[in-house]
Parts: C-alpha cells; structure tokens; sequence
C-alpha cells in the first residue's frame, strides 16, 4: 500500500501505479509451517522489526486514509469488480478533503479513465472492487503483484527483503458516515480473502496510524521503516512497511 489510506475508518492506499498509497492491501492463513519465501532480490541492510505497524498512511485504531479510528466491530463487506460506471463515484471521494489527503490522485473523469481503464479491462493483473455494505457502495480496495510495479519494488528493497509472489493493496472508505465502524477493516478482510496465502507488503505513512490499524486488525505487523516518496507531495518520507506473517 503506498500512501493511500484515506479514510479515517480505513482508507490505505500506499501508492500503485505511482498513482500510488497508500494505500494501503491478507495475513496468511496458518497452516503447516513452509520454508521461508525466496527473495526478489536481497536487501541492502536489514531493518529491525517493528512491534508498532502503521506505515505512515494507513494506522493506529483501525483507521485507514483519512486517519480516523475504527471501532472494533463485526462488519462484512462485498467486493464486486469495478466498473467504469463506478469512476463518477470514485471520484467524488477521491474530492473528499479527508481521502484526498492520503489517496492524492487526480479525479478528473479522464484521468480515472487513464489510471484505471487498462485494470477494468483485464489487460494488466491489478484487481479494483468497489465495497459494498448492504447495497451501498462504501469504499473501494485494490491488489496487485508487486513484481508489476519494479520501481516501486526497487525503492523498498534498500529497507526490507521483498518475498517473491508478494502482493500489496491500497483501501479507501469513501462516505464519511460509514468511517470508524470497521468497513475499512472489512475491505481489507474480504480482500485477503480474495487474495489468499500469497505474502502481501504494504507502506502506509507514518503519519497516517488510522490505516496502519486497519492492517494490524488483519494480521499484519509492521517489519520495517523506510524512507520513501509520499503519495502527497506535502507530506514527508517518513513510513512504515507492514506485512502478513
């Protein structure tokens, strides 16, 4: 997750296609132990695990982009696949003060369209699905391989060893009504799901601990600190990395 995690009930975005964090997708199922995953390439230093998690957009009481905390409540959230039909929406929230700050894309019609359409089309692997709760649409959440995004591999590889096959995500929760009440933790949920047992990296902001709590609600544990180029350019370098075990 680059620095997308926008809402304060759960938006993480870390920061794909540089259109990227925020913020944000996980944690494995645990099952028998297996041999640790080889390394797409192998780190320049090691970093000292960190027992707090948030990557600097996404953090603390689950709260994802905007930073907001989550209450730690039961809710189930459906993912359905993106459609063009949705960028109207996406970016209304994308306008929100809150989102916009963590989740700084640009949400002009053609702009979504150029970040977004090859996705929706099938032509690269990266999955978009608008969340719905009850019917509503309330957020949206998106995963890719992180072996697409080399750049953004090879700025994280001077802090922690990126595991082959590993996946990341972004999540935003897009009306203000609906943040603080788990729906950015059940994003990320339904998500991991979808995304299975496959290691999963994700940056948030250190300045963002709302999003690096809807992470750490899933499982996750921050594994590093790192220095890296905020999705807002008004924000610092100042991040977390946390990942699944």
């Amino acid at each position: 997750m680059r620095d997308r995690a926008g809402d304060p009930g759960g938006a993480v975005r870390r920061g794909r296609p540089r259109a990227r964090l925020r913020h944000v997708a996980e944690a494995p199922r645990r099952g028998p132990r297996r041999a640790p995953p080889r390394l797409l390439t192998r780190p320049p230093r090691a970093v000292a695990a960190a027992s707090r998690g948030p990557h600097a957009d996404r953090a603390t009481p689950p709260v994802s982009r905007d930073g907001a905390a989550e209450e730690d409540r039961a809710v189930d959230v459906a993912l359905r696949p993106l459609a063009r039909s949705d960028l109207a929406l996406l970016g209304e929230w994308l306008r929100e003060p809150l989102v916009h700050e963590w989740w700084h894309d640009d949400p002009a019609p053609e702009a979504l369209e150029r970040q977004y359409g090859a996705s929706i089309d099938g032509r690269d692997r990266t999955a978009l699905r608008i969340g719905e709760l009850g019917g509503e649409a309330v957020g949206f959440v998106q995963w890719y391989p992180l072996a697409d995004e080399p750049e953004y591999v090879a700025e994280l590889v001077p802090f922690l060893a990126v595991p082959e096959g590993a996946w990341s995500l972004d999540h935003l929760v897009g009306p203000a009504r609906h943040r603080g009440h788990g729906v950015g933790t059940a994003l990320v949920r339904a998500a991991l799901a979808a995304i299975g047992p496959a290691p999963i990296v994700v940056p948030v902001h250190a300045d963002n601990p709302a999003s690096a709590a809807v992470l750490r609600a899933n499982g996750f544990a921050v594994v590093a600190e790192a220095d890296l180029e905020p999705d807002n350019p008004a924000h610092s370098r100042r991040h977390l990395v946390l990942a699944r075990p």
